[in-house]
């Protein structure tokens, strides 16, 4: 266990679990219906109208690196990343456009905003491409964070709205980025295990002999 300063302040005003499961169930301990069930479809229909995109993968972190070379790491690699029918460009002041391959047709374009990316964050805007609903009012991000004491780095997709309707997004271009990223995490992977043994290598005394 850890001093978690943010949980402590919360507990202050936070309700006793004892508290919450007698306001939750009744005489008999049956649960009480839920105060908010009311507005669920209220809710789902916010949601739906929205149709924004969210997704969230852990990837391994190599030692010594930052999310500033992890994007960087990424320029260098969705180039090199297999598909036969996709090509990613990337230009010098880091936009990442995806291009199917016969048509020349710009899928997806990603620009890199370096004005709201630290050291611990690196941002970028979706900023065009087919398969991106611009009209949308939000605004759909990529960012790579730092996570668990650099151990991680957390690549997380917010407010993306796809142009392909729901169904149709979510058996495609969702499964799509998937496998972009999962293919991104093994190679953060490899470069990881290339760092220990060269570190571990590094570290090993040498063994020197003496004439005798």
């Amino acid at each position: 266990m850890r001093p978690n300063p943010l949980q402590e302040w919360l507990l202050e005003d936070a309700t006793p679990f004892r508290t919450a499961i007698r306001k939750a169930v009744g005489p008999r301990g049956n649960p009480l219906p839920n105060p908010r069930s009311d507005l669920r479809d209220q809710e789902d229909d916010v949601i739906q109208s929205a149709s924004l995109a969210r997704s969230v993968q852990r990837l391994p972190l190599p030692p010594g690196y930052t999310a500033t070379d992890i994007a960087n790491e990424y320029m260098r690699w969705l180039p090199r990343f297999g598909w036969p029918l996709l090509k990613c460009e990337v230009s010098d002041s880091r936009v990442a456009r995806f291009i199917v391959r016969p048509l020349g047709l710009t899928l997806l374009e990603l620009s890199f905003a370096a004005d709201r990316s630290p050291s611990g964050r690196q941002l970028f805007y979706v900023t065009g491409g087919f398969l991106a609903d611009m009209s949308n009012r939000h605004t759909g991000r990529l960012e790579f964070r730092t996570a668990l004491n650099g151990e991680s780095v957390i690549a997380a997709v917010h407010d993306f709205a796809p142009t392909l309707p729901w169904y149709i997004y979510n058996s495609t271009q969702a499964l799509a980025h998937l496998l972009v990223m999962n293919g991104f995490g093994r190679h953060l992977a490899s470069v990881k295990k290339r760092a220990e043994e060269d570190e571990a290598q590094t570290s090993e005394p040498s063994l020197e002999t003496s004439p005798a």
